[in-house]
């Protein structure tokens, strides 16, 4: 019993240090006047653990800069292992290979369904909008360029851009399909797995 407590405890812990992540990441959105003491104390709490993932140089593409979504998903993880082992009492590798890639898969539907919307946005504003030169056009050009980029590298053939879009839409649909239905085959049988 005192053990589960402990594993409970530490799971809301690490449930309060999400939040305080999220909300570190969601103020960086907005530019403005200084947040002061506050936003010291948040940065002072999260920044040891983010810089961490900021180490790692393929987490960043470009312009983006994966290393929050790293280190959350490394947080989610032990803590739905933690959730896990309060719940069943007991633990095996199999257990544990699942959590991580059940949790890897989930981290990555959300990073495909951001670049869905976008490209979709994108592709409504390119039929829609009366002008292609507003700001917010420009930034999700900058955004999804390396996505189209890619994706025409593997078609090899010259597409416009609005074919390109939807290419790109109509692949990571495919993508979070497929690999929704694999992943979960992959998931049942690594619960399996007597360690």
């Amino acid at each position: 019993m005192l053990y589960q407590s402990v594993i409970q405890f530490i799971s809301a812990l690490i449930f309060v240090y999400l939040l305080l992540i999220g909300l570190r990441i969601m103020l960086t959105w907005f530019q403005g006047p200084s947040y002061g003491k506050a936003w010291l104390y948040l940065n002072r709490i999260t920044e040891p653990y983010l810089r961490l993932f900021r180490e790692i140089k393929f987490l960043r593409v470009g312009s983006f800069d994966f290393s929050p979504i790293a280190g959350i998903l490394v947080l989610i993880i032990i803590q739905n292992i933690l959730n896990t082992i309060s719940i069943y009492k007991t633990i095996s590798l199999g257990l544990i290979l699942a959590i991580v890639v059940q949790s890897a898969w989930h981290s990555a539907t959300w990073v495909f369904l951001f670049f869905i919307v976008l490209c979709g946005v994108r592709l409504a504003g390119l039929y829609w909008a009366r002008t292609q030169e507003h700001p917010l056009w420009k930034t999700l050009d900058l955004i999804v360029q390396p996505l189209i980029v890619t994706f025409q590298r593997i078609v090899r053939r010259s597409l416009n851009y609005g074919q390109s879009l939807f290419g790109c839409i109509a692949s990571l649909a495919l993508i979070w399909l497929l690999g929704g239905f694999l992943i979960g085959i992959a998931v049942r049988l690594l619960f399996l797995l007597p360690l």
